[in-house]
């Protein structure tokens, strides 16, 4: 705190979390209180600059940087309407990568490090940022699924990678999207020509989201001067290159929304509400569908909400 008030603001090495008044707006606020409050309590922040004195990793700019960048897009997102919750993307940034500092000396820090992150918040009490922190693997873009916040802070942690200086020196980056592709690419362990293709899937998909973040009006290229939000014309007057790319938005906006719907309490609770309450069966099977198609994202509380539902419709005597 001493340091903000001298120091100007380093993306790398600070972090600016949400203001009373953006926690307000969330749906997660009361949570993302409790992070914060651990955060200074077990000195998260110092144990990470620590770190980088004693060590040769830049785990704490790497940190610090994609919260940099998902806040910036967050907040984009956020002005531009998209159902964003920042409390839940802030709180997820600023620990996705904790699980690095328990991981054992024998153990391979890419593939531990998730499991370790996912159990600090658990034991935290932090389930649903937890839940977002602890996948945000480049796999995780795998399923055709995911919440906006998910999606952006995989986005975020895919443009801040390191290089090698001339000195051997570890240097974290804020990449473009395009540069941090090759360089993913060649930290893959057992490259193949059929995992090569899952990767181009999953980048494609990353290319698609910041289209549509900047047609929105987003700063996806962090120069503090966003372009315009895009105005397509109509459908009818579109040329079939427009047509694709509002088919693609549209798609992309559609499952943004139902994602919102799924991973927030209040909204799903009164899903699951509707579903139990129908009585036409085909509108049972379109909330089944809904369910079958979106459930591989929700958290485990979810879960065991839709697998309660799902008894319930087994036990119906009157059901298929």
């Amino acid at each position: 705190d001493l340091e903000r008030q001298h120091l100007a603001f380093d993306p790398m090495k600070d972090f600016a979390f949400l203001d009373d008044m953006e926690i307000q707006k969330s749906d997660t606020a009361a949570e993302y209180r409790r992070f914060l409050r651990f955060w200074r309590e077990e000195f998260v922040y110092e144990m990470m600059r620590l770190s980088a004195e004693v060590t040769k990793f830049k785990t704490l700019e790497h940190i610090a940087g994609v919260h940099y960048v998902a806040m910036t897009i967050g907040r984009g997102l956020f002005l531009a309407e998209a159902p964003i919750d920042l409390a839940l993307l802030s709180g997820a940034a600023a620990g996705h990568d904790l699980g690095k500092f328990g991981c054992k000396p024998n153990e391979k820090v890419p593939f531990m490090h998730y499991y370790y992150t996912a159990l600090w918040y658990d034991s935290h009490n932090l389930p649903y940022i937890g839940h977002i922190a602890a996948n945000h693997s480049t796999w995780d873009l795998e399923p055709e699924n995911l919440s906006v916040e998910a999606l952006a802070l995989i986005y975020s942690d895919f443009r801040v990678k390191s290089s090698r200086g001339k000195d051997g020196v570890e240097i974290m980056h804020i990449t473009p999207l395009a540069d941090a592709f090759n360089t993913i690419l060649g930290k893959f362990f057992d490259v193949d020509e059929k995992k090569v293709m899952r990767y181009r899937f999953v980048y494609s998909k990353l290319q698609d989201f910041e289209t549509w973040m900047r047609a929105n009006g987003v700063d996806v290229d962090l120069s503090g001067h966003p372009e315009k939000p895009v105005q397509m014309p109509l459908p009818a007057l579109q040329t079939p290159a427009q047509a694709v790319q509002s088919l693609t938005f549209m798609a992309i906006e559609h499952n943004l929304s139902v994602m919102h719907r799924m991973m927030a309490d209040r909204s799903f609770g009164n899903l699951l509400e509707a579903a139990r309450s129908e009585k036409n069966w085909k509108n049972v099977r379109a909330y089944l569908n809904i369910f079958r198609e979106y459930f591989t994202y929700a958290n485990d509380i979810q879960k065991e909400q839709t697998l309660q539902f799902l008894y319930e419709l087994f036990m119906n005597r009157d059901g298929e």
